[in-house]
């Protein structure tokens, strides 16, 4: 089994020849066999990297345009809601943005794939060769509960992320054959996913209850109703702790102000931050950043 001393190792295994400082901007969720990575308040730097290639499987879901890819003399350009299936040792490199792309990037052992690739015999085993396909509905959250279960570090962590890793797997491989899937009648776990990516694309902006129910075609009652059902919070409650969380990273990577971190991830000024802060964290982000030195 993985300790935390050795994710770095497993991430290289998967990745590449990549260090800690090309991944400050990135959060990682780490199994034995896979790993989840979403650029955070930046963009990867390994992933900007001209011509780099991966040991593993690696499948990009994207949640917006955001995201172009050079392969040879190409430029690929992604569409929200589809995934990109790019094979072990194909060169390419992501293009530097204004603002990064929102996407998550799921990587699979090279043999564990292709063992369980084996259980489809009747189907094509082609290149992908940066092909993209709709996901089936089930991915994102079958994503949530990997990265979940990576965060916890509950004993028994990684027989959980081995058994989200296998869902996640076969998933991809059903999508990427179009096998008929039975989808469920009820969208609002779908339609709050929207609102919830929504946020994550414009946390910094002054959002209201009324602009999220929009996004997600809902009236703001029904819409607080099931966000609070499907998450445990309200909306701006949901809303304030990732902002709380993009300021925490900012911090940790050294390069903002206190203020500047507040004003960049939607908090109307630092004394509203550092009381959002400590009523969330019980310390203020001055003893925050004290406590990283």
């Amino acid at each position: 089994m993985l300790s935390m001393d050795n994710e770095m190792d497993q991430i290289r295994a998967l990745v590449g020849d990549i260090d800690a400082e090309q991944m400050r901007f990135v959060d990682s969720f780490v199994g034995e066999k896979m790993a989840l990575f979403i650029p955070s308040i930046g963009p990867c730097l390994y992933a900007i990297t001209p011509d780099h290639s991966h040991p593993a499987y690696s499948f990009i879901l994207n949640f917006d345009s955001g995201t172009r890819v050079v392969v040879g003399e190409r430029v690929i350009e992604t569409e929200p809601g589809t995934v990109m299936a790019m094979d072990p040792g194909a060169s390419h490199h992501e293009l530097i943005e204004d603002q990064h792309g929102r996407y998550v990037a799921i990587f699979i052992d090279r043999q564990y794939f292709e063992q369980e690739l084996t259980h489809y015999p009747d189907i094509d085993h082609l290149p992908f060769n940066f092909r993209a396909f709709a996901p089936a509905p089930e991915l994102i959250n079958l994503a949530k509960d990997f990265m979940a279960e990576a965060d916890n570090r509950l004993p028994g962590r990684y027989q959980v992320l081995a058994a989200c890793g296998l869902r996640i797997c076969h998933s991809l491989i059903r999508s990427l054959q179009n096998f008929p899937l039975v989808v469920s009648e009820s969208s609002d776990r779908v339609e709050i996913h929207k609102a919830i990516e929504y946020m994550h694309v414009h946390y910094e902006r002054k959002l209201s209850v009324e602009d999220l129910a929009s996004v997600a075609g809902f009236s703001p009652s029904h819409f607080n109703r099931v966000f609070r059902r499907e998450t445990g919070k309200s909306p701006i409650d949901y809303l304030i702790g990732m902002r709380l969380e993009k300021v925490r990273k900012l911090l940790r990577s050294g390069t903002v102000r206190i203020t500047d971190a507040a004003l960049q991830c939607g908090f109307s000024s630092s004394s509203h931050l550092t009381s959002c802060f400590r009523q969330a964290y019980g310390t203020t982000p001055s003893e925050y950043l004290k406590s990283l030195k």
